[in-house]
Parts: C-alpha cells; sequence; structure tokens
C-alpha cells in the first residue's frame, strides 16, 4: 500500500505562534498517521532547519520567495531574483495548465524547483496552515496563488485551523470567497471568522474549532510570584508604535516600583528592534527575550509568569496553555474571537489602536486583585480548546479518505 502524501503550504516562520501552529500539526498528524509523508512549502526554509520537529521532512521555497527580495541584496541582485520568481511563477502556471491537457512539460521548471514541482503534482492531500492570512491585512495574492496551483491540480485542500478575514478591500472580498469555495474543507480556530464565512455565504464545509497550538506540550511550572511577561508588538503605523511604546515604558516603570520581576517577549523578528529599544531604557532591570524558532522556551517563560501582556495572539494561547492570566493587546478581529472562546472575561482585552497608560494600569490592577479566580476559569476552558483543536485532526482525517 502507498504511503499517503501531505503537502503543507502557507508556513509562516518568522513568527514563534505560527511556528506552534507548524509544530502541533506535525507532531500531531505523525501521531495518527505515523507513516505519512510530509512536505512543507514554506518562505522561509532556512529558519525550517533549525526546527529540529522539521527534522526529515522535504522542506521546498514558497514559488515567489519574498524573503530575498526584502534582503540587503544589491539592486542588480533584487532584479535578478525578482526575475527568476516571476519566472518560476509562469512555469508553474502554465506547467499545471499542460498538466490538464495531459501534458507533462516539467522542463518548464527550473531543475532546483523541478523536485517541488513532483511533490506537488504526487500529493493525495493539501494542507494550509494558519495564522491569518486569507485577509486584506495581509499580501494574500501569494496564498491563493498556491492555492490556485493545487485547485487546477484537483488535490483535496484543507485550511487548517485559520482566521479567515476581515475583508477591507473591494478586491479581497471577490478574490478570497471565491477561492474558499474552491478548497475541499475549511477549519476556523475562532468565532469572529466563523461569522466572517457565513456573512459570505461560503458554500464549501466550514467548521469552528481551536488553534492547533493548544495542543502543545505544556511544561509544569509553579508561575514565579511578582513575575510579569510583556509580549510586545511593533505596528507598521510609527504614530501607532509611539503611543503603545510610551503606554509600555510608563507601566514597567510602575510595575518596577511595585518590585516585579519583568521580561519582554519578542514573538517575531518584526519586534525585535522594538524591545531593544525597550530594554535599553531599563538597561539590566529588565530581561529581553528576542525572537526565536522555539515556542517551547516562549511557553515555558509565560507558564513562570504570575500574568502576562499579550500583543500577540499566541503570547494569549501559550500562556492561557498554562493557565496563567493575561491582558490583550488586540490589533485584529481574531483577538476578540479567541476571547470568546475562552469565555475570557472582555475587559481584559485593551485595543492597540487606543491604547494608553491609564486603562492598561486599571487593567493591571484589577487583574492582580483576581489572579487566582480567572487562572482557575481559564483552566476548565483552555481543556475545552484542546479538545476542539483535536476535532482538526477528525476532520482532516475523515477528508483525507475520502475519495
Amino acid at each position: 500500500m502507498n504511503k499517503k502524501r501531505i503537502f503543507i503550504i502557507d508556513a509562516f516562520l518568522l513568527n514563534t505562534g505560527d511556528i506552534g501552529i507548524l509544530i502541533s500539526i506535525v507532531n500531531s498528524i505523525r501521531k495518527i498517521l505515523p507513516e505519512i509523508i510530509l512536505e512543507i512549502e514554506t518562505s522561509h526554509p532556512l529558519m525550517a532547519k533549525k526546527i529540529k520537529q522539521l527534522d526529515g521532512i522535504n522542506i521546498f521555497p514558497r514559488i515567489f520567495d519574498v524573503q530575498f527580495i526584502y534582503q540587503k541584496f544589491s539592486i542588480n541582485s533584487r532584479i535578478i531574483i525578482l526575475f527568476l520568481n516571476t519566472y518560476d511563477c509562469l512555469s508553474f502556471l502554465v506547467w499545471v495548465l499542460l498538466l490538464r491537457l495531459n501534458i507533462n512539460f516539467l522542463y518548464l521548471i527550473r531543475p532546483t524547483r523541478k523536485g517541488q514541482a513532483i511533490s506537488m503534482k504526487n500529493a493525495d492531500f493539501v494542507i494550509s496552515v494558519g495564522g491569518g492570512f486569507l485577509s486584506s491585512n495581509f499580501m494574500y495574492v501569494f496564498r491563493l496563488y498556491i492555492l490556485l496551483l493545487f485547485i487546477l491540480l484537483n488535490k483535496k485542500i484543507m485550511l487548517f485551523s485559520q482566521s479567515i478575514g476581515p475583508f477591507d478591500t473591494i478586491l479581497s472580498k471577490l478574490l478570497i470567497p471565491f477561492f474558499l469555495n474552491k478548497v475541499s474543507v475549511i477549519t476556523l480556530r475562532e468565532k469572529e471568522s466563523y461569522k466572517y464565512l457565513k456573512k459570505y455565504l461560503i458554500k464549501k464545509p466550514f467548521f469552528l474549532t481551536s488553534d492547533m497550538a493548544f495542543l502543545m506540550e505544556n511544561i509544569k511550572k509553579e508561575p514565579k510570584k511578582k513575575m510579569i511577561s510583556i509580549c510586545i508588538r511593533k505596528d507598521n503605523d510609527y504614530a501607532k508604535t509611539i503611543k503603545y511604546k510610551e503606554s509600555i515604558i510608563k507601566l514597567i516603570h510602575y510595575l518596577l516600583s511595585k518590585n516585579f520581576f519583568i521580561t519582554i517577549i519578542s514573538q517575531t523578528i518584526a519586534d525585535d528592534s522594538l524591545g531593544i529599544e525597550i530594554k535599553n531604557i531599563f538597561n539590566k532591570h529588565v530581561k529581553f527575550v528576542k525572537f526565536q524558532p522555539n515556542p517551547f522556551v516562549v511557553k515555558k517563560i509565560y507558564g513562570e509568569s504570575e500574568f502576562i501582556i499579550a500583543s500577540r495572539m499566541h503570547a494569549i494561547i501559550f500562556a492561557a496553555g498554562c493557565n496563567v492570566p493575561f491582558i490583550a493587546i488586540s490589533y485584529e478581529p481574531k483577538f476578540k474571537g479567541l476571547l470568546e472562546q475562552l469565555q475570557y472575561d472582555k475587559n481584559f482585552m485593551l485595543s492597540y489602536n487606543e491604547i494608553n497608560y491609564n486603562s492598561l494600569l486599571n487593567s493591571v490592577k484589577k487583574l492582580t486583585r483576581n489572579t487566582e479566580y480567572v487562572s482557575t476559569k481559564l483552566r476548565k476552558n483552555v481543556q475545552l480548546q484542546a479538545n476542539m483543536a483535536e476535532q482538526n485532526l477528525s476532520i482532516f482525517k475523515d477528508y483525507l479518505n475520502r475519495t
């Protein structure tokens, strides 16, 4: 009997949370189907080599490999890279279209990409992993392009535990729902995305489950009294970042005056510079953990905290998995959806766009008075989320085995 081949797409590896999702999916699939062959497409293939849980898996670079265009190459090098990326996009598309006519003209594909093309053709099932890239807030066109190739190849496709939306532009309102209606099945990790798909009358089956990172192994640690972790986020809007930074700095001054120990955590490379700026203000009085591709290290730090301030969604999930209370600083609807899933007090969610020191301080004071109660309530709801995350795997197995 031939082994089933699963091709995983959209793996983003410059975000600790997204790495946690991918590791959870890989580990879970290997557990229920140990003989399966996994292959992964990512825009960060070099980072994949640093993640031990991906050992033994074929890693392919995204067909339009954005990361190289943004690196500090010369203008001439960037032009060459852009040309090669464009050629790859066109050659893969033409190759797939010819395959539909039973013409396998593999010579169109560059030699370094032929193995990737063969793996795509031989895949039995395609998984598009989350976070939440099918939204007008991201460069969703690259995601739709790879989906298009697999749709043309007549592959079964599952959008696996994702956040989808919002669609704020006319083009995204047209394109994304169109592609959603071409996949086999969709699972959604929070309620706001579920509402979006209902609103846009998506006809393909979609299910409310939960984020796969809830299945990450817990590291049993007792929270250290007076330790607080702050997961930071640098916005593309400079003015918003400055206001956010000022609020965080004032809060740290307050917390230090109350003898708290503070750890600042960056979960993406993009947030590292902000973390360094804040760290330099406080020097040795504050610890800074820059981005690294090991979500278990980050989860361990959150697990040792009395509570955390979370400006990234997976900071919430990692902390909640350790029954550690949190204050969420939301920048997308997915935060609201996640808090609804966790049945968490919305008074502990602040808007990134409207953040100020006083609102942040009030939330901290309220949480410090109710830490034990919030933690106890979290424990019950987190187990429910883990059970819902398991449903992703049941749905996956069901659709994998369908003819």
